[in-house]
């Protein structure tokens, strides 16, 4: 909807709520919306196009607003991989379980 149509947003302008992106700017009236039931794997479309992948160890529920939010009550493992392409989605799927525990960097 137009930005006009939201008092909070209303100098902004063009589209907010959501935006030509799908995104719900922290000025909307709804303010946050829960981007799907709890799950283990949550993709993400940022306001610029770029597509995250979101794995978890046990199922979490995210609510969009300026910022994704989760409330999480037990030890869980989150990776957040950026998804270039269909192939690394499907690689990055394959491999929800495994993470790093040590490493090095060489630059």
């Amino acid at each position: 909807a137009s930005c006009k149509a939201h008092p909070v947003c209303s100098n902004l302008i063009g589209v907010c709520c959501p935006t030509a992106e799908g995104v719900f700017l922290g000025c909307c009236e709804a303010g946050r919306r829960r981007l799907a039931s709890s799950s283990k794997r949550h993709k993400v479309t940022l306001g610029d196009g770029s597509q995250w992948l979101l794995h978890a160890s046990l199922p979490i529920a995210l609510e969009e607003g300026k910022a994704l939010t989760a409330t999480i009550k037990e030890k869980t493992i989150l990776r957040l991989a950026y998804v270039p392409d269909e192939q690394t989605e499907a690689l990055l799927d394959d491999h929800a379980t495994s993470y790093a525990v040590s490493g090095r960097v060489a630059w």
